[in-house]
């Protein structure tokens, strides 16, 4: 009897020493990737003149500077009209060909604060002319907040918002 309650356990001690360092292994390979993931964001940053040497305030400026710039590209027709709810409704969504910044576009509906619509990744040169409402509206017209996101290249590193005004008008 001492026997089966001294294999048991040991077994049971197995098996917690397997789950800790198998946990430790995941921790450690965890971190590893985090590490990996800052230096490619920082390598990734750099192309936009944001080193890793520079002061908060130094790096702060520059990404304006990049933000400012890339506004400059993007466009939305400020009225969108979409002849029913479910049919698209020519939005001319673009990011122009000389930003060097990708951009999603999310339309937010102000007396709800539910998203109406989500773009993938808009990269530069690239545009969306019709869209499709993922919210179920009726007849009416819908004040909205564009909400733009930037991020650096493919590896979608955000580098900030902006926000400006459409009317979403459904027609039937």
């Amino acid at each position: 009897m001492k026997t089966a309650k001294s294999a048991k356990g040991t077994i049971a001690l197995v098996i917690v020493l397997l789950f800790g360092a198998g946990f430790m292994l995941g921790t450690a390979i965890g971190m590893n990737m985090s590490s990996r993931q800052q230096e490619e964001e920082s390598r990734s940053l750099e192309e936009y003149g944001i080193y890793s040497g520079m002061s908060e305030a130094d790096k702060l400026e520059q990404i304006n500077r990049v933000l400012s710039a890339a506004k400059d590209e993007i466009h939305i027709e400020p009225e969108i009209y979409f002849a029913a709810a479910d049919s698209s409704g020519e939005a001319c969504i673009s990011n122009g060909a000389e930003s060097s910044l990708s951009v999603k576009c999310t339309i937010i509906r102000d007396a709800t604060g539910e998203i109406v619509y989500s773009s993938r990744l808009i990269d530069p040169g690239y545009s969306i002319k019709d869209i499709y409402l993922i919210a179920e509206l009726e007849k009416g017209a819908y004040p909205c907040t564009v909400v733009w996101t930037f991020y650096s290249g493919n590896d979608e590193v955000l580098l900030g918002e902006t926000a400006c005004n459409v009317m979403t008008i459904i027609e039937t």
